[in-house]
């Protein structure tokens, strides 16, 4: 409520001021009564004009109607109303960043990015459900506002976190329905490979990856059975080979991130294995009795 009366004060002292700005003042005074869909057809009426189009606290202005009306959910669409809030601050940044509402502004459209950031992860946590929207959206709108407010800082640290976030939350989709679920098991690998471009050092997701291919190979495996014919073998052994060797760099990149982890020495010693490369490994497996010793 605070935050509310210092706008409308800072608002009541610049809008007040012309006879040709009625509309806005109009709008203004609906805004102050809390008539926040009357205000907004005042605003948007105002912006025939063309003086207003070009006055950034107008547009300022425009910006905390959908703010507000997004805030307490007063339409039908609240993404419309955020997305025109966004649309609304962002211009009267444009217009004029010395003007005395710039700072507003942005404090404004950093609260707006963090919205869609948050609802990007809850829409991550429903597609176990299969509810809410599609995640990326929210994201891919979380991350240009953000880099529209600060292009040198970036979004690196969100983005990595919300593609592993994504990719677990199609593991978990995989495992809980039917290992044939092929189309979730792909998204998590698309999800993985799209982290490590943002990031190829990380642990978690090169990890994971090994996990992933060594479980499809292992998955063919257990589809062996004594009915199995010699040329469905053949090939079922061709597949798992080619798995194995998908899973290896990532483990090995993982160890080399971070060096003697029970997790992944013992995933290493499984893939060289199920590969035939013995040497390799009794060396993991010595390592790993070692660590365990101590």
């Amino acid at each position: 409520m605070r935050y509310l009366l210092l706008i409308i004060s800072v608002l009541g002292s610049s809008f007040l001021i012309a006879q040709n700005e009625n509309l806005v003042n109009d709008a203004l005074e609906a805004y102050k009564s809390g008539s926040f869909l009357e205000a907004k057809e005042l605003i948007n009426q105002s912006l025939e004009n063309a003086s207003n189009q070009e006055d950034p606290k107008v547009w300022n202005f425009r910006g905390h109607i959908y703010k507000q009306m997004y805030k307490e959910g007063i339409s039908t669409d609240e993404d419309q109303d955020r997305n025109e809030a966004v649309l609304s601050f962002q211009k009267s940044c444009d217009l004029n960043e010395l003007s005395k509402y710039y700072s507003d502004n942005v404090k404004a459209l950093e609260y707006l990015s963090a919205t869609y950031y948050n609802d990007a992860v809850d829409g991550v946590l429903k597609l176990r459900n299969n509810q809410g929207n599609d995640p990326v959206v929210f994201f891919q709108e979380f991350k240009d506002l953000r880099l529209y407010l600060n292009p040198e800082k970036g979004v690196k640290t969100e983005e990595l976190a919300f593609l592993k976030m994504l990719a677990q939350s199609y593991e978990k989709i995989h495992s809980k329905h039917d290992s044939e679920d092929r189309e979730s098991i792909l998204k998590a690998i698309s999800y993985y490979e799209e982290a490590l471009e943002v990031d190829p050092e990380d642990y978690e997701a090169n990890f994971n990856l090994a996990i992933i291919h060594y479980n499809e190979g292992a998955r063919l495996i257990g589809k062996i059975s004594y009915k199995t014919g010699i040329d469905e073998l053949i090939d079922i052994q061709n597949r798992c080979v080619s798995y194995f060797k998908l899973a290896l760099p990532f483990m090995e990149k993982a160890e080399v991130i971070r060096p003697n982890r029970i997790e992944s020495l013992k995933g290493l010693m499984f893939i060289n294995r199920a590969l035939n490369n013995f040497d390799a490994y009794l060396e993991y497996k010595a390592r790993l009795d070692i660590i365990l010793k101590n």
